[in-house]
């Protein structure tokens, strides 16, 4: 055999042995990590959720890699086994399926995209469809929207299963608080889908719990009038987590709507405008209290108590008597406080801000006073003030109050600490209501 001849099979000998290592290394490293995300998935112990987050972070850990396995046990709903095992295999119960999910919710969407997508179309069953919903809405950006629509939109005489409803609601929601621009696609969609759709949008909107999101909302009322209600009470809902002040025109949409011929739309505006804090309103609603509709009377009243923080009963003469004495007192004594507060001695400055604290129906022209006068001022002042403001229920001071609550002085700000956890939503708006079965897209009134 010539020199050549015999240099090219060694070489060819060599190609093919550097070819096998490199399959066998290859190998090896798909069950090195099979191994870690099955150990990591069998850890999990649903009565052990404090070890959730530290799990979740070891499948993140793992890197891109180990997200065709959890897609796998995901859509198979099975722990991944280890190659050539003959053990029975383990469920993927609902707190490994949480975990997994969190993991890969953490992938870029460069990475989970497509993957995502493919298990969408592929999927037959509403389980693997509402975790592949899910998966969108955690990576997915406006340009999902659309798609996900497809996900909730019935075929005639037809309802989409209940769990796949709740995982577009969450989907949306997660979309619309990351991509400010998803509000406009999302105001979009509002005029193109069917009914059942628009209203899972109109709850994500709700969820977002935004200016932008709210905007798209009061836009909404009138165009079906036979959902304004519904939009009315999502927006109600939106209102306890939108950060004050909301502007004026979003407010005067939802007011008209107070001179409704519809007791269920007057009711339900005066909510909304209770969860607003509109003190303009305040007038209109007085003059509620004479209304024969019991349902109007009532919300009337409990906005009115609301709004401006007075037990009164629901008697018109006693509301427009209170309301005479307040306006007398803003036109008449508030001017006057005011310059007190200007480099006032502190027994002064301190009796101010305590009459101050008894108009709650003026809350935003005080908040904005004190924020401005008081910067700098003594602690022990502005704890007084921070006292004042949350007796008045005064949410636009929350920037003011988080300073004081940053301020070295302790007592201070534990003060303002108190005053702002008085002001926190009693609800998680990003928190999507629970659904079950096939009712789910009965209708916007469904209690959904």
């Amino acid at each position: 055999m010539s020199p050549p001849a015999a240099l090219a099979i060694a070489l060819l000998a060599l190609g093919v042995a550097s070819g096998s290592a490199s399959d066998q290394t290859g190998a090896r490293s798909k069950e090195e990590l099979a191994t870690k995300v099955r150990s990591i998935l069998l850890a999990i112990r649903a009565d052990e959720p404090a070890a959730f987050e530290g799990q979740t972070q070891s499948l993140v850990g793992l890197g891109s890699a180990a997200v065709p396995l959890l897609l796998e046990a995901l859509e198979s709903r099975l722990v991944p086994a280890l190659p050539g095992a003959t053990v029975e295999p383990e469920e993927l119960d609902a707190a490994r399926e949480s975990v997994a999910i969190g993991a890969l919710s953490r992938r870029t969407r460069r990475e989970l995209l497509q993957p995502a997508l493919a298990l969408l179309e592929r999927s037959t069953a509403a389980h693997t469809s509402a975790v592949a919903v899910r998966l969108l809405g955690a990576v997915g950006d406006r340009r999902e929207l659309s798609r996900l629509c497809r996900t909730v939109r019935p075929e005639p005489d037809e309802f989409v299963d209940g769990e796949i409803v709740d995982a577009f609601e969450a989907a949306a929601t997660g979309i619309l608080k990351r991509d400010e621009a998803a509000a406009t696609s999302a105001h979009d969609l509002l005029r193109e889908e069917p009914d059942p759709v628009r209203w899972s949008l109109i709850r994500a909107l709700a969820n977002a719990a935004s200016e932008s999101t709210l905007a798209i909302l009061a836009a909404e009322l009138g165009a079906h009038p036979e959902d304004d209600v519904f939009v009315l009470e999502q927006m109600t809902q939106a209102c306890a987590s939108v950060p004050p002040p909301i502007p004026e025109s979003l407010v005067l949409p939802v007011r008209q709507y107070l001179r409704s011929d519809q007791p269920a739309c007057a009711a339900q505006a005066a909510r909304c405008l209770a969860a607003l804090e509109d003190t303009e309103s305040v007038e209109e609603l007085i003059g509620l209290l004479r209304s024969g509709e019991p349902e109007v009377l009532h919300a009337a009243h409990a906005a009115l108590v609301s709004i401006a923080n007075v037990g009164l009963l629901p008697e018109a003469g006693r509301w427009e008597h209170w309301l005479a004495e307040e306006s007398a007192w803003f036109r008449n004594d508030f001017p006057g406080l005011a310059r007190d507060l200007q480099g006032g001695k502190a027994i002064v400055v301190g009796q101010a801000i305590s009459r101050m604290a008894a108009h709650p129906l003026y809350r935003r022209e005080i908040a904005d006073l004190l924020a401005l006068a008081l910067e700098g001022q003594p602690a022990a002042i502005r704890r007084l003030a921070c006292s004042a403001l949350q007796q008045l229920g005064a949410k636009t001071a929350i920037p003011f109050l988080e300073r004081c609550a940053e301020d070295p002085d302790p007592l201070l700000a534990l003060e303002a600490r108190r005053a702002l956890a008085s002001f926190r939503p009693a609800r998680d708006a990003g928190e999507a209501s629970p659904t079950s079965g096939d009712d789910a897209q009965a209708d916007p009134e469904s209690g959904r």
